[in-house]
């Protein structure tokens, strides 16, 4: 029995192996005992090489061979059909959006042609009078004439001059609130061969009648366009301090043609502290933009500013006092230095602070040499205050309104100065605070 039992164990085990190797078969004890045993090696291999059902992969390969219905045959439609590709319809489109861009640009291009090419007059309000500057394109000007313009740098005289005052005199008409007419007389005229396009620069002064406010009327302009239909004239107000309007920034009200030749100007009057503070944001707007002298000043501020705080004070009053005297000279052209020689001994005296930063050159002098600094920063901006075109009480106001914005913005870099040698010297005591004191 034992001999049996053995015998028994090892038939299983080997019906049991021979079960794996074939798949699914099932074969019984009986059949076992009369098969031979030879292709089991060729049974080996066959098993190898079928994949079990229901393997890892095998959801994976069912979706990627499933396919949307009806794809084939919509892209053979789409390749028959000569449809583009995505790659065909990006160029496309591309190309449409250049286009596009290309298209607004020239329009964009034409319009501003065709605005500069337009008249302009523009308006300065004095105390008793207003004055004009026109300005009108020479070969619009010579068509409205009938005949040619010399095209020369030399002012308009003789003949042409008092041609050209009756043709614009016969276009100007500036009419009070109460129908009262303005006395309109013209001043000198020239070429400006240097614009793009050519324009005869005349001055008109226009003076309101006896009573009557010189900040608002009614201004009747059709120089050109009454001839040439379409023709555009941008009327602006280059000069109006009690309005806060200054040259630099001129304020367009209106845009006049031949229909609609006729646009009511009233200015009102506010006071003349708009005038001050517009001066004021000039000053603080070019001392922000004079690189140089900021600079130079910021290069005298840093050693200042670590040695005492009662000495950075020091030369920026001294500074400030030096750029007024100098505007206070130069803006209305008493005195004047061409802009190479200032750049010159600004870039030198910046040369100059810097190695005193470094090694001191004229220590206990700094307060003057910071006064001639100034000196030069207010002679380099003296031709901004003067091209404001203003006159007695009005220039003295807009240079000290002008050199106060300065001054506020140099006050400024100082200050920052100041807070960041403070940080920077509270931060140095925190990291050697554990130090061992000198004695």
């Amino acid at each position: 029995m034992s001999g049996d039992g053995a015998d028994r164990r090892i038939f299983a085990r080997i019906y049991t192996n021979r079960q794996h190797l074939d798949g699914q078969r099932v074969h019984t004890p009986a059949q076992e005992t009369t098969r031979d045993h030879a292709p089991a090696r060729p049974a080996l291999q066959t098993a190898r090489r079928q994949p079990r059902a229901g393997g890892p992969h095998a959801a994976r390969r069912t979706r990627r061979r499933r396919r949307r219905p009806g794809a084939g045959a919509t892209r053979a439609r789409r390749h028959r059909a000569g449809a583009p590709s995505v790659r065909a319809r990006g160029r496309a489109h591309a190309v449409s959006l250049v286009l596009r861009l290309v298209l607004v640009w020239l329009a964009l291009a034409w319009s501003g042609s065709a605005a500069a090419s337009g008249s302009e007059v523009l308006l300065e309000f004095r105390d008793d009078a207003v004055l004009a500057e026109l300005r009108l394109p020479l070969r619009d000007l010579a068509l409205a004439l009938g005949r040619p313009l010399p095209a020369s740098p030399l002012p308009v005289r003789g003949r042409l001059h008092a041609e050209l005052a009756r043709y614009l005199g016969a276009h100007i008409d500036p009419v009070s609130a109460d129908g009262r007419h303005w006395w309109v007389e013209l001043a000198d005229m020239r070429v400006a061969v240097d614009a793009d396009p050519q324009v005869l620069v005349a001055h008109a002064v226009l003076v309101p009648p006896a009573g009557a406010s010189p900040r608002s009327f009614v201004l009747g302009y059709d120089a050109i366009a009454r001839e040439l239909p379409g023709h555009p004239t941008r009327l602006a107000i280059r000069s109006d301090w009690h309005g806060g309007v200054l040259a630099s920034h001129p304020a367009t009200i209106a845009l006049l043609d031949a229909p609609r030749g006729r646009v009511a100007v009233d200015r009102g009057r506010d006071g003349a502290w708009r005038g001050w503070l517009a001066a004021c944001r000039l000053g603080v707007r070019h001392a922000a933009d004079g690189g140089r002298y900021l600079l130079l000043l910021l290069v005298l501020a840093v050693p200042a500013a670590v040695r005492s705080p009662s000495l950075l004070a020091r030369i920026g009053t001294a500074f400030a006092l030096g750029q007024t005297l100098a505007l206070l000279a130069g803006a209305p052209g008493w005195f004047r230095v061409p802009a190479d020689i200032l750049h010159a001994l600004a870039a030198g005296a910046l040369v100059l602070a810097a190695v005193h930063a470094v090694r001191p050159v004229f220590a206990g002098r700094e307060t003057w040499y910071a006064t001639g600094c100034g000196l030069l920063y207010g002679l380099a901006a003296a031709g901004t205050v003067g091209a404001l075109d203003l006159d007695g009480w009005q220039l003295a106001a807009a240079i000290l309104a002008f050199a106060a914005g300065c001054a506020l913005a140099q006050a400024a870099l100082l200050a920052a100065t100041l807070a960041v040698a403070v940080a920077a010297g509270l931060l140095v005591r925190r990291r050697t605070a554990w130090l061992p004191a000198k004695r």
